[in-house]
């Protein structure tokens, strides 16, 4: 427990002090991540992944992203492999963690390293729910609202989030996807409210304004439903209800 809680003060400094310019300080993204990744574990089985292996790769596979976003996970891989070399992690431990943080975003902007391990599987997965949905739209188009404009991103955001989606490896994330599902198809079906949403968006990432906080600014212009499936994807709810089952 000691080495996680050392990995994840690096990977939260990393990414609320560098990544971004700094842009993003103050968002959840690695908690949530991670948080993910345990739940998915926990339904796959604990024999079946090794948890520190997971939950090291959850927090460190955005880590490339103080390089920028082109091929961050690929990128990463060697910054996370440098991080656990000082941290004194054996070579076999830190290999599997360096292929969760290289597998993390398979098929995204000419990425396309294949999970080989179920703790693999699991981080990108967790990264991917976490990418999806209403939260999807906020967070990609927050990063994206540099080189794109809120009409080129209502072009690109259906394909982006449909591939994201498809790539999903285990059958309890599509569940758990399914829900975001009716939100997207209200977000993508008035083409007015959208750009309004993504200009607010926009905005907020050129001021500076982390993804989380954005939920405010958009009660102005979004739905109720898109704000709840927002707002219950932020909240981690829908794995609460599931472990309710």
């Amino acid at each position: 427990m000691e080495l996680l809680e050392k990995i994840s003060k690096l990977a939260i400094e990393l990414d609320w002090d560098v990544a971004f310019a700094g842009k993003s300080s103050g968002n959840h993204h690695l908690e949530r991540v991670s948080k993910i990744a345990g739940h998915l574990l926990s339904e796959v089985g604990e024999k079946c992944g090794d948890r520190f292996v997971v939950l090291a790769g959850a927090w460190l596979h955005d880590v490339g992203l103080i390089n920028g976003n082109w091929e961050h996970a690929s990128r990463g891989k060697t910054i996370a492999g440098a991080l656990l070399r000082s941290l004194g992690i054996e070579d076999a431990t830190r290999v599997r963690i360096e292929h969760c943080v290289e597998a993390h975003d398979r098929g995204m902007e000419g990425e396309g390293v294949e999970a080989g391990t179920v703790e693999a599987e699991i981080v990108h997965d967790a990264d991917t729910l976490d990418k999806i949905g209403p939260l999807g739209v906020l967070r990609h188009s927050w990063k994206m609202s540099l080189e794109l404009t809120s009409a080129q991103l209502l072009t690109h955001l259906p394909k982006h989030l449909d591939e994201r989606k498809e790539n999903l490896y285990l059958d309890v994330s599509r569940r758990i996807a399914a829900p975001y599902e009716g939100a997207l198809r209200d977000f993508f079906a008035d083409e007015k409210a959208a750009l309004r949403i993504l200009d607010v968006i926009s905005q907020c990432a050129k001021d500076g304004i982390p993804s989380e906080d954005v939920v405010k600014p958009l009660r102005r212009v979004a739905s109720q439903e898109f704000l709840k499936v927002l707002k219950g994807q932020l909240q981690l709810s829908i794995l609460q209800k599931q472990h309710q089952k």
